[in-house]
């Protein structure tokens, strides 16, 4: 798990209403422009590249065809929050935070439409929250050595490079920049000479892999030395095993780089121990299985032949034995994705746990995202590193106890702790591992929160009412007061803590979210239940607001009461009607304000915008009730909209898939001005081959540190400052462009 003292993240500015609409987000010209110009770009490199609108599609993959729509009407259809099910629930435990699922297909319908509400008691959201499932090139970071894993991109690029030289002779243009012309011989004349390395690097790790093809169980932990690391002849290091508990005692035997793995299907460790064995080991060999596909799939590229004990001539092809999900991104990516998300998430979910499931974790996963991805591993590695230092102690004191002839029991004893100890070590630095190697795909350096955050603001600026009912018109409002919160980027972090016990009120929550007690909203929580008990009440003027309000801010105080109401209509809470002097006397009435419906019935069991367990629970008590703490829930309710909306996770997808495909050039803080990279199943493409390289010798620096600090030689383990150094902190979508700070960057998309 983390350290406790894990750096804090520094709360975001709110962001302001300022910007058009997100690149392909309102009209296809901006989008075919963007296209287009990459393109052109490709062209000239000499690269054969098939016109299609590929950014549409990556939208259209998680969302389909009436999102792709709405993304592309001049008018944003009318929507509120997405999911609807209590699967999907995150922040404070069930029953906090509720969705209604009837409201589901009205809250993607236009103000005005006729569809018909349709219950949905046990709807499974489709996410458009951002993940890949590229976990073989997880696996590949934390078990191929640098140099061997870029030569695959290298070898990869060789038609191209061969291409691009082809054409210069052609149009007899290869003199004309003799130095460019040389580097395309020296890498061609590279990729040549590496190709039978990367033929044996591929068969030899497709042959570790096959171990596990029939069996789950073939490494026990039985058969390893928990939390021992050790060297090859060459002395470079082994990649260890690492044994992870699970439920009801039981472990599971991964390797190091399965551990990279992880995070994408588990919010964190802790997760892991509380899910069944059959389901994890489901989930690794499901890894395993996509690993060596995705392998045989490069290695058929390359050599013209397939080697995998998987295919059949006739029958359908095997699997391995248990694997979770279909059998590789390649063989159709869309049904992949989808497919395997509905049996991951299965795979995670157990009852009373719904905030745990995978579904929740994607919309939580801003941690994965620079610069969250950052302080993320940078947690996860202090905590290794000081289990690595405890786990070396305790082996230096068994070492100690037998050379002075001491008690042979009390030694077993300290290298039996000192084995927990590693493997613990192992484990907390192999899943966060997965945060540092986030960290070099180029689609998680934008910052996903601001985004979101950016995105809703927009949609406010551009359409009056969003969502049919007022339930999903009450919602969307508590989505857009989050947007407009100081936020920090990340909420995987709050339930780490909440898990952990680190976080048991509303008040933590919010202080950990940056969500502030806003003066109007303790108001409402009043509101809502003077009106609760008196329906009448639902509609007042400032005037009777101040005389019947007990709060000390608001008691016999007109001018605050209007205000804080002024502020609730607003953000869409209230609506408002002024005063009026009728027509010869008949129709006047003061000013007065009305509260939304959807925010009075959140008790249990009401068709509210959220469904508030402290209401619930003083309307069944008797007792008084707590405006602020009420206020508190209210605001992780909000918090917890805002990250389940799909609508505003796409926004986030677009920007991840396209600068995923794309490339960036970036700068790092130590090392300058580098190179492109890519990201999510993109990274071994031809040409990526610097970009693997220096990310793979980053998390190679990682976990080597961990391993020479268990083996008692500190000495030799790269400094924290050292691994952050190497970081990206600058990108540039232009080769040779001006690299601009990320912050600045993520500002101008």
């Amino acid at each position: 798990m983390p350290d406790k003292k894990q750096p804090a993240t520094v709360p975001q500015q709110s962001p302001q209403v300022r910007r058009p609409a997100p690149a392909g987000a309102t009209t296809t010209a901006p989008l075919a422009q963007d296209s287009l110009a990459g393109v052109a770009q490709r062209l000239a490199a000499g690269e054969q590249v098939q016109l299609s609108p590929h950014d549409v599609l990556a939208l259209q993959r998680l969302g389909g065809n009436q999102l792709v729509q709405r993304l592309l009407a001049d008018a944003p259809a009318r929507h509120t929050p997405g999911c609807g099910c209590n699967q999907c629930q995150s922040a404070l435990p069930a029953p906090t935070i509720q969705r209604h699922h009837d409201e589901e297909r009205l809250q993607t319908s236009p103000a005005g439409a006729t569809t018909p509400a349709s219950p949905i008691r046990h709807h499974l959201p489709i996410p458009d929250a951002i993940q890949r499932h590229v976990a073989f090139e997880h696996y590949l970071l934390g078990q191929v050595a640098p140099g061997k894993l870029s030569n695959i991109a290298l070898v990869r690029q060789a038609g191209e490079l061969e291409a691009e030289i082809n054409r210069l002779i052609k149009e007899k243009k290869l003199l004309e920049d003799p130095e460019r012309t040389r580097d395309l011989v020296r890498q061609l004349s590279q990729a040549k000479i590496k190709r039978d390395e990367v033929k044996h690097t591929i068969e030899q790790e497709m042959d570790r892999l096959a171990l596990w093809k029939d069996d789950p169980d073939a490494v026990k932990a039985s058969d390893v030395e928990p939390g021992r690391v050790k060297k090859n002849i060459d002395d470079t290091w082994q990649v260890p095993y690492v044994v992870l508990p699970v439920r009801d005692g039981q472990q599971v035997v991964a390797t190091y780089s399965e551990m990279n793995t992880l995070p994408d299907l588990f919010g964190n460790p802790e997760t892991i121990a509380n899910t069944p064995k059959d389901k994890v080991q489901a989930l690794l060999q499901g890894v395993r299985q996509q690993a060596y596909i995705e392998l045989d799939n490069i290695y058929k590229e390359l050599f013209g032949v397939s080697r995998s004990l998987l295919r059949r001539a006739l029958l359908p092809d095997l699997d391995f034995a248990g694997a979770t999900g279909p059998r590789a991104q390649a063989v159709n990516e869309w049904a992949y994705e989808k497919r395997t998300e509905m049996q991951v998430n299965t795979a995670t979910s157990r009852q009373g746990e719904e905030t745990q499931q995978y579904f929740a974790a994607l919309e939580r996963n801003a941690c994965h995202f620079a610069p969250e991805s950052w302080s993320q591993w940078e947690g996860y590695h202090r905590q290794a590193r000081k289990l690595a230092q405890a786990a070396a102690d305790a082996r230096a004191a068994a070492a100690d106890i037998r050379e002075r002839g001491g008690n042979e029991s009390t030694a077993l004893a300290y290298e039996k702790q000192a084995g927990e100890l590693g493997n613990q070590a192992l484990l907390q630095n192999g899943f966060g591992e997965h945060y540092l190697q986030d960290s070099f795909a180029a689609g998680h350096l934008i910052d996903k929160t601001k985004i979101m955050q950016w995105f809703v603001q927009w949609l406010n600026a551009n359409d009056d009412g969003l969502g049919f009912t007022e339930s999903a018109q009450s919602e969307w409002a508590m989505v857009s007061m989050v947007a407009g919160e100081g936020l920090s980027s990340n909420p995987q972090r709050l339930d780490d803590k909440m898990m952990r016990g680190e976080i048991t009120t509303f008040y933590q929550a919010n202080i950990e979210t940056g969500m502030t007690l806003q003066p109007e909203i303790v108001f409402m929580m009043w509101w809502r239940t003077a009106a609760k008990a008196v329906p009448k009440l639902r509609e007042l003027t400032p005037a009777k607001a101040a005389q019947l309000c007990p709060l000390d801010e608001v008691k016999n105080k007109p001018l605050v009461a209007q205000l804080l109401m002024q502020r609730l209509t607003e953000r869409r809470f209230a609506s408002h009607t002024p005063a009026s002097e009728g027509v010869f006397g008949l129709g006047a009435h003061p000013e007065y304000f009305e509260l939304a419906e959807a925010q009075i019935n959140v008790q249990q069991g009401e068709s509210g915008a959220y469904q508030s367990r402290l209401s619930t629970e003083s309307a069944i008590s008797g007792e008084g009730h707590d405006f602020r703490k009420e206020a508190a829930e209210f605001n992780m309710a909000a918090y917890d909209a805002f990250l389940h909306n799909a609508y505003v996770q796409a926004a986030t997808k677009f920007f991840h898939d396209k600068y995923c495909k794309e490339g960036l050039w970036v700068h790092t803080r130590d090392h300058g001005p580098l190179f492109r990279i890519y990201g999510d199943n993109n990274m071994l493409k031809g040409g990526a081959q610097e970009g693997v390289a220096y990310s793979a010798e980053t998390s190679k620096m990682s976990r080597e540190a961990v391993f020479n600090i268990i083996e008692g030689t500190p000495d030799q383990a790269a400094a924290i400052d050292t691994i952050k150094g190497r970081f990206p902190t600058h990108a540039t979508e232009v080769e040779g462009g001006q690299a601009m700070r990320l912050d600045k960057w993520n500002e101008d998309l």
